[in-house]
């Protein structure tokens, strides 16, 4: 592994972005550079993971394409902040990477992500995560694979033991995609502003008409859950512009209620024991296309740590025990608006009470009632091209 570091400058090299690299081994597999103004001239072609940060180099793409065309072997890929020096791009040719599998494009200008989506090579088992992007007027959705079966939103935050404010500040909001053959993950970053949830609307129209999502069994809603019941975009007692938090979860359930093939709906509560159905489809809603759907997971992660050793230690004393409140899911299920719903599955830590009295009140509206004691959070089964063994840096809603 060779990682160089610079305090970075406008200094760039005489001849262009290259520079020699004397004595680095045959056998290099690892190479980081950051904040750089470079690129190896011949680069080993053992090179398997390469990672570029605030890298600023005449012709940036041109000259990064033609990197890459010397590493032959590279199988994972991370881009982040890339900075055009002096000099004008020709026109990219695709790169030929047979074993490429990871690729992570990380703060990239709107043109320079679709650029390098459109001339990275897609290959078979391929994951691409597309982190802390600006959705507006982008065309990301070309790229989602057409066979998804599984769809997860996520707000991922930057504290986890923090409860999000009214404005979704904190974190970022992430969407992945998992095919049969491709992985596609883009987390949409909201910063003391909701602009990106305005640009939703968009994103998620254009890959319901390119169907998309016509195959999405199972669908994931982790840390966004509303406070009422959802009735249509504009929901807000006649406000033009629901309230930031609200607006999402107005968003998803208007792709939920979409999705024709959806079976399983997974939905995780976070700092709550009062869960509620609001976000799901309201069988009465004439949109709501779906036959198949008939499990739904209910999981509260309230209490739950990182590793089962850490739930043991912290675990409250039984005179302490916190207990769950089904009381908003009966009403809900009593009012015939979930009436599809067959089984519904309750996942809650080992310390939570759970009221038999509550159980019973639900089996009367769904058939088959589960309550499962999980000691971590479940998490959504990725496949083997997500994990990073090289990944030296935690992304923020990132795979990897």
């Amino acid at each position: 592994m060779l990682t160089l570091t610079s305090p970075g400058g406008s200094w760039l090299p005489p001849n262009g972005a290259f520079l020699p690299f004397p004595g680095q081994p045959s056998s290099l597999r690892c190479l980081t550079l950051k904040r750089v103004c470079f690129l190896p001239s011949s680069p080993p072609s053992s090179l398997a993971h390469v990672a570029l940060f605030d890298v600023y180099i005449p012709k940036a793409d041109s000259n990064l394409f033609k990197f890459l065309s010397f590493c032959p072997n590279l199988e994972s890929l991370v881009l982040s902040n890339i900075r055009d020096g002096p000099g004008r791009d020709l026109d990219l040719q695709p790169v030929h990477l047979p074993h490429l599998r990871r690729i992570t494009l990380h703060r990239l200008l709107k043109h320079k992500a679709a650029l390098y989506l459109t001339h990275l090579p897609r290959n078979r088992g391929q994951a691409v995560q597309l982190l802390e992007h600006h959705t507006s007027g982008d065309s990301w959705p070309n790229h989602c694979p057409p066979d998804a079966h599984t769809l997860c939103f996520e707000h991922c935050l930057l504290r986890e033991d923090k409860e999000p404010t009214f404005e979704l500040e904190a974190g970022v909001v992430a969407v992945t995609f998992l095919g049969a053959h491709r992985t596609f993950h883009v987390t949409l970053p909201i910063r003391h502003t909701i602009y990106s949830l305005y640009d939703l609307p968009v994103i998620l129209d254009a890959l319901m008409c390119k169907k998309s999502l016509t195959r999405v069994r199972e669908a994931w809603i982790v840390g966004i859950h509303p406070t009422r019941p959802v009735t249509g975009v504009n929901d807000d007692d006649g406000a033009t512009v629901p309230p930031e938090r609200h607006r999402l979860s107005i968003l998803i359930h208007l792709v939920i209620i979409g999705l024709g093939a959806l079976d399983t709906l997974v939905v995780v509560f976070r700092h709550t024991l009062e869960p509620n159905l609001y976000i799901l489809p309201n069988a009465l809603d004439p949109s709501f296309v779906s036959r198949d759907l008939k499990t739904v997971r209910l999981v509260l992660s309230h209490g739950l740590c990182h590793s089962p050793m850490d739930l043991a230690e912290n675990s409250p004393s039984l005179a302490n025990l916190p207990k769950l409140n089904l009381a908003t899911v009966c009403q809900g299920l009593a009012s015939g608006q979930y009436a599809y719903v067959e089984t519904l599955i309750l996942e809650v830590g080992p310390h939570v009470v759970v009221d038999d009295a509550e159980l019973l009140q639900l089996s009367k509206h769904v058939p088959t009632v589960r309550v499962v004691s999980i000691r971590t959070v479940p998490q959504l089964a990725l496949p083997e091209a997500c994990k990073e063994s090289a990944a030296d840096r935690a992304w923020i809603g990132g795979l990897w």
